[in-house]
């Protein structure tokens, strides 16, 4: 793996010339960012939309990923007309800035029936609106089960919906990396380079670091061959951890 086939995935109140700055001094392929704050569509004017892609033009960084943080489960109706703008919204910004991968946490599928009906026909409605607006939804979880995602995913069958893989927050939980990305080989928009040993996570685990060479290898058998994205915590160094993550990645050149 080349420092190309890695992005990284700032954290909100960054400064983002500091970190397209770093990542292009890296030699990083791509950058991801969250669609809240002074990077929220209604707060990011045209011309900042055009000041961003001439940054990450001039830096030979694409981007990969426009996330859409949700506080509330997509199961939940209250106030869903104006969840459902706001995520219309970062899926038109993202389309600009020039990628078409939207990241939504859609929360937990519901074990009752009826919130779970709920829960499919608004994933479904974002699907829907993501094919009108030209990119791909592809859905996170934290510690959720991983499982019962893929489920509702591959229940929706719409080819605007994909799945993304983090094997730290999956460590965390208790749940299994590599039959989690086995699970997922045809729907995988996107795979986090994170891990709990030393990037903390809210959940800091020691000893629970994560088998690189292992999920390289799932990774390559299930046929992914796009970038693994770096994804600190928020308390992290992210001039600390984008190195020590590229050596235990074993990047080259080595940081």
């Amino acid at each position: 793996m080349t420092r190309k086939n890695l992005a990284l995935r700032i954290s909100p109140g960054l400064d983002l010339r500091d970190a397209i700055r770093s990542i292009a001094e890296w030699g990083l392929g791509a950058m991801a960012f969250e669609a809240i704050g002074p990077l929220a569509p209604r707060e990011l004017s045209r011309t900042g939309r055009r000041e961003i892609r001439a940054l990450l033009n001039s830096g030979g960084i694409a981007l990969e990923a426009v996330a859409l943080p949700m506080r509330r489960s997509i199961a939940e109706i209250d106030q869903w007309d104006d969840r459902v703008g706001r995520m219309k919204s970062a899926m038109e910004m993202a389309y600009e800035l020039g990628t078409r991968r939207v990241c939504l946490s859609p929360g937990a599928v519901p074990a009752d029936e009826i919130r779970r009906s709920l829960f499919q026909d608004h994933l479904r409605e974002l699907a829907n609106a993501a094919e009108k607006h030209g990119v791909i939804l592809t859905c996170e979880v934290g510690l959720e089960p991983f499982a019962a995602l893929i489920e509702s995913i591959r229940a929706a069958s719409h080819p605007n919906l994909a799945v993304s893989l983090d094997p730290g927050r999956l460590v965390v939980s208790g749940q299994d990396f590599v039959s989690s990305a086995e699970s997922a080989y045809d729907l995988l928009g996107l795979v986090y380079a994170t891990d709990p040993e030393f990037q903390g996570l809210g959940l800091s685990r020691r000893g629970l670091a994560i088998d690189w060479e292992r999920l390289g290898e799932t990774l390559e058998e299930i046929g992914y061959r796009g970038r693994m994205t770096i994804w600190p915590d928020a308390t992290s160094d992210f001039l600390a951890v984008v190195p020590e993550m590229g050596r235990r990645l074993k990047v080259t050149p080595r940081f």
